[in-house]
């Protein structure tokens, strides 16, 4: 069993030096969550940048003389506006076996987080099930990006990508089978010789073969990449610094050397271009490392600037998921009469 973890231990090695677009996806410099729940609070500003008509009146030029008889010209410029919408969201992330990725998403009417300024619940069964659905790019992004953050779960954002991408590779499309089928049966071959050692004399290792060409060939196997190298992946200078740049068709993606932390993202899918950049990354709860700001930009119009408040990766063993889920209603419910004659405005990021 020492063999195979420190074969495989050599083979982490040498993967971390060459990542694998997926690989860089799914936040590897984060902790693993340890929890059976995920915490995440959020404030989320939408910055709408439109045009809006401004009247002027200009005097004609005339007769300086003559003041009384000049008359004036109404002039119709279009001009540029800003406007500013903050959204307060929580999100519980179920972490249980078979549940993985179950969200319940709260929204408030301010960051206190209370249960009497709560406005809005949803509950979705899963992120998967979610995209699956979901046809606005931006959202897709949002969720995917949730979830590799939160989960250090990248399928989400793969499973974007794949649908808008026609190159992009996920790890099990450059994956060696070969070397994955020989190493399994070496895993299979420890077990079975570490519950019986007599057995050692009647079976042979998977590794080993009297036959000088059968054993070239598994020494082949065993010294080839576990993933295909892919030119979409490569090491550039930006600056003075080196970056991690992921290139795929409507996809630019540059991570840092070394911690391999998202820095920037653009997407040009669907006719939706959209620029991604995380910044300030931190340790929310001591151990788990998010950016404590995204800034999104969607088709130069419309922004969103994401602050995450809080993270924590929680071991919860009062309550199940379902249960909290049931919490979560009866709370908005309970909040329905104060919510009569609240004007709601909808993000149009999240939901």
């Amino acid at each position: 069993m020492k063999v195979l973890l420190c074969y495989l231990l050599a083979i982490s090695s040498s993967f971390a030096a060459v990542p694998t677009a997926e690989g860089l996806f799914r936040n590897p410099n984060n902790k693993d969550v340890t929890g059976n729940l995920v915490y995440i609070s959020m404030m989320i500003k939408k910055i709408s940048n439109n045009t809006a008509p401004v009247v002027s009146e200009v005097l004609n030029s005339g007769n300086e003389t003559q003041n009384v008889n000049q008359e004036s010209e109404t002039t119709v410029e279009l001009q540029p506006t800003k406007k500013e919408e903050n959204f307060y969201f929580k999100f519980l992330i179920n972490n249980e076996e078979n549940r993985q990725g179950e969200i319940i998403q709260a929204e408030y009417s301010d960051q206190s987080f209370v249960n009497d300024k709560m406005i809005r619940v949803e509950h979705f069964k899963n992120i998967s099930s979610l995209l699956n659905k979901e046809e606005i790019v931006e959202r897709e992004l949002f969720y995917s990006i949730l979830s590799m953050y939160s989960l250090n779960d990248s399928k989400p954002i793969s499973h974007l990508f794949r649908k808008y991408s026609k190159d992009y590779l996920t790890n099990k499309m450059i994956l060696n089978a070969d070397k994955v089928s020989l190493l399994d049966q070496y895993k299979k071959y420890l077990v079975t010789v570490n519950a019986d050692s007599s057995l050692k004399e009647h079976i042979t290792s998977p590794l080993k073969s009297e036959d000088e060409e059968v054993q070239k060939k598994i020494n082949e196997t065993l010294n080839k990449e576990l993933y295909a190298k892919s030119e979409h992946v490569k090491l550039v200078k930006r600056g003075s610094e080196f970056s991690w740049n992921v290139n795929f068709d409507g996809i630019d993606a540059y991570f840092t050397n070394e911690e391999h932390q998202l820095a920037q993202l653009k997407l040009n899918f669907k006719e939706t271009k959209l620029d991604l950049y995380a910044l300030d990354y931190l340790l929310f709860d001591g151990q788990h490392e998010m950016p404590k700001k995204i800034l999104i930009k969607i088709n130069d119009k419309t922004s969103y600037e994401v602050r995450v408040l809080a993270y924590n990766d929680i071991l919860s063993k009062n309550k199940n998921f379902n249960e909290r889920v049931t919490e979560y209603f009866k709370n908005l419910a309970e909040n329905k009469e104060k919510l009569t004659g609240f004007e709601y405005s909808n993000s149009g990021l999240t939901y």
